[in-house]
Formats: C-alpha cells, structure tokens, sequence
C-alpha cells in the first residue's frame, strides 16, 4: 500500500527573497523556499499552487502575476485559491468573464465591481471549482466534504474519481440568507 502514496514536497514561493520569513495571521512565520523566478518552481515543475489571501488591497508583484497566470496556463496544474486569494488570482488575469468563482462571503461585491463578469457563487457555496481554478471563501471552509485537499492531479492514482466526486458544498440554509455570518473580534465578517 505504501507504494501506492504519492511522493509529497510542499514549497513555500513568495515575491520575498528565498529564505525570508513570512509573517501569517495568529503571529505565524514560515521560511519561504524559492522566489517565483527560480527554475525549480517554474511552469510545469508544480502539480498546485496554493494562493493564500493577502490583506485585501495588497497589490502582488507583476512579475509574480506573471509566473501565476503561467502556472495556471500550464496543463496539469490546478489553483487553488483561498479567502482574498481570489484577489491574487484576479490580478494575475485568472478571472475571467464567466468563470465561476468563490471568494469571501462578505467581498462578493467588491469582487463582482472589481472583476466583470464572474459568476460569483460565494454566497451559495463554500467552494467552487472551475476548470483547473479552485477556489473558497475562507481555509476554514474550503473543502469540509470530500475531496478536501486531494489535489486531482493526473500524476496521481484516483484523480479522474476526485474530478467527478469534487461537487461544491451549499452553505446551510441560515448562513446563506447571512443568519449566521461570522465576525473577527472588530466585527468584521471573515466569511
């Protein structure tokens, strides 16, 4: 059965130089493996690339634009996008006219103001998945229902069965009407 697991590398790529730390939310820091520009995370290196959400208004470097719209264009990788990530995934020029797409419960608008034509189903589900963009309002709600963080590559068994079984989940009948809306300690809503 072991043969069978996927050999699993995970890299830390940031506009900051290699080996910066960089500061998360709850005070955390982790090492940053590779700037975009280095060989060993150009297109087609990665089966995914996980874009976090910044702070909203943090504008991304152009050339780190750039290497996402290329990873994105590249087969076999798929996006995933988290929270403001969506943001990130914007400016990259990944939000196209009619995709759908995922973001924060409460940005919805901002998202449909700054980004024509999206089909933003936010408010109704959790996560949205997209061609190879997949996305979600929060971590905390990106994939609760199976396939979680199966990533669907086609370098590991069983992708085909997680491409068909990756149906979004509906936010509960309350929390879409905005009954059960989150709030951060300012009362600002975080979903």
């Amino acid at each position: 059965m072991a043969e069978l697991a996927p050999d699993v590398s995970i890299v830390y790529v940031s506009q900051q130089p290699a080996g910066s730390l960089l500061r998360l939310t709850a005070d955390i820091r982790i090492a940053i493996t590779h700037h975009y520009s280095d060989e060993a995370v150009a297109p087609g290196t990665l089966d995914a690339v996980y874009v976090p959400g910044p702070p909203p208004g943090a504008r991304v470097e152009d050339g780190a634009s750039a290497w996402l719209a290329h990873q994105a264009a590249t087969a076999g990788v798929d996006i995933l996008s988290i929270c403001t990530g969506i943001f990130v995934c914007g400016q990259a020029g990944l939000l196209t006219k009619g995709r759908r797409v995922c973001g924060p419960k409460s940005l919805q608008p901002v998202l449909a103001q700054s980004f024509e034509g999206l089909q933003l189903v936010g408010h109704e589900y959790r996560w949205a998945v997209d061609g190879n963009l997949w996305s979600s309002g929060a971590l905390s709600l990106a994939f609760l229902r199976p396939p979680r963080l199966v990533l669907p590559s086609s370098r590991y068994p069983g992708h085909d069965l997680v491409r068909r079984r990756a149906v979004p989940a509906r936010w509960p009948t309350a929390h879409r009407e905005g009954d059960m809306e989150r709030l951060d300690e300012s009362g600002r809503s975080i979903c």
